[in-house]
């Protein structure tokens, strides 16, 4: 793994005119390497050749030693050519080797520095007058690559983020997850991930919201002045508020196509009653009530098998659906699946109906307005019954059935 690694950051890091020399020699080793082993197949009277050629052109170096073992009892003439070849061959590979290995060290060690540290931005990095280039923290103090191990972030309180920990993944935390992100003041925090909305705005690009609707940014995209005033190195952060943020959210994860912003102008969701939840808590584990017409509350949980029921004090229900006014009934046997021809995200569109004419949703398809009303996409709120009886008569599913409209 090593030397994929190494072969990795020797192409991603060195010099253009190191990558040029390295191809080079590879390709001029590797050929003679198989010319002198199609040669010494011929002269030995081995026969087939494919094979030998073929292990040599894919291992190289050791392939063509395993080959020379192998057959080292056929004598074959000597030719100066083909020596010559050999030599010329071996002398490329050690080239390649050193080749390798003067691009790979020092000149990889400082593009990865320049890369980890972040001075390969286009904005926020800024020249000495001896042309060394520096970045700023929050404080205004400057930092060169030699010296990035000291930089820090500092917090509102004083805290000091060093950058290993600015850029680290979550850490754990009194078992909780805590994301070093950076708020729209410039200061740094850790904050428990499980507090904020995850808003992927395209292009590897996050921004994340809390419950009171304040973004934060990744510390990989957030730079500094000399001032200690906030930069993006994306112009999309420059532009991004938390209501356009929303948007991309409802954009980009269909569960939150039906949420809306309360009078405060945060992201929420409204339950049958017209309850309010933060889309925050929904995001993370949280889940809407439903009621049935009795009023009984059910919450959406796992059993012990790891199935989806839904769960009163009273009962369990383990198939329910919801009915045109928004609440949620147990299925019966007297309910049929209808599956139109139309797709919803790639996700087949699934409803039911009985014999009466009702027709009923699946609980991930619906949501409800501050009023209570229930929200379904316009694609499944527009079937009706009669389309429903028209293409289970033309499917085969049923010839005849007498339909009460009581819609």
């Amino acid at each position: 793994m090593d030397l994929i690694n190494n072969t990795i950051e020797f192409f991603k890091y060195a010099p253009v005119s190191f990558i040029a020399v390295n191809i080079i020699l590879f390709i001029l080793g590797r050929s003679l390497l198989v010319f002198v082993t199609y040669k010494a197949v011929k002269g030995k009277e081995l026969g087939e050749y494919g094979g030998y050629v073929g292990a040599v052109a894919l291992f190289g170096v050791v392939g063509y030693v395993v080959f020379a073992l192998m057959t080292r009892p056929a004598k074959s003439s000597k030719s100066r050519l083909l020596l010559i070849a050999l030599w010329v061959a071996v002398l490329s590979v050690v080239a390649n080797c050193l080749v390798f290995s003067l691009g790979t060290f020092p000149n990889t060690k400082t593009a990865q520095l320049t890369e980890y540290y972040g001075f390969n931005s286009q904005v926020g990095i800024y020249e000495k007058e001896n042309g060394e280039k520096i970045r700023y923290n929050n404080d205004g103090g400057a930092f060169t690559l030699n010296n990035m191990d000291g930089y820090y972030c500092r917090g509102k309180n004083g805290e000091r983020y060093k950058y290993d920990e600015l850029i680290s993944n979550p850490y754990n935390v009194d078992e909780a997850y805590i994301k070093p992100l950076i708020d729209s003041k410039g200061f740094a925090l850790g904050i428990n991930d499980s507090r904020l909305l995850y808003i992927h705005l395209g292009n590897d690009l996050m921004v994340y919201a809390d419950s009171d609707g304040a973004l934060y940014y990744s510390p990989e995209n957030c730079y500094y002045d000399e001032q200690g005033k906030l930069l993006f190195n994306s112009e999309t952060l420059n532009k991004v508020d938390y209501h356009s943020a929303i948007g991309y959210l409802k954009k980009t994860n269909i569960n939150y196509r039906f949420a809306e912003f309360n009078e405060k102008g945060i992201c929420v969701f409204y339950d049958k009653l017209g309850k309010e939840y933060n889309a925050v808590d929904i995001m993370n584990g949280g889940c809407v009530p439903y009621y049935d017409r009795e009023g009984k509350v059910y919450k959406y949980e796992c059993d012990e098998e790891g199935d989806g029921v839904y769960v009163s004090k009273a009962k369990t229900i383990k198939s329910a659906v919801i009915d045109k006014d928004g609440f949620i009934t147990e299925m019966t046997d007297d309910m049929s699946l209808y599956i139109p021809n139309g797709f919803l995200a790639d996700t087949p569109i699934q409803l039911y109906y009985d014999g009466e004419g009702n027709i009923y949703y699946e609980a991930y398809d619906c949501a409800w307005n501050k009023n209570g009303e229930l929200m379904l996409d316009s694609n499944i709120s527009k079937i009706t019954i009669e389309q429903i009886m028209e293409d289970e008569k033309k499917s085969g599913e049923i010839y005849e059935t007498t339909v009460t409209d009581n819609q």
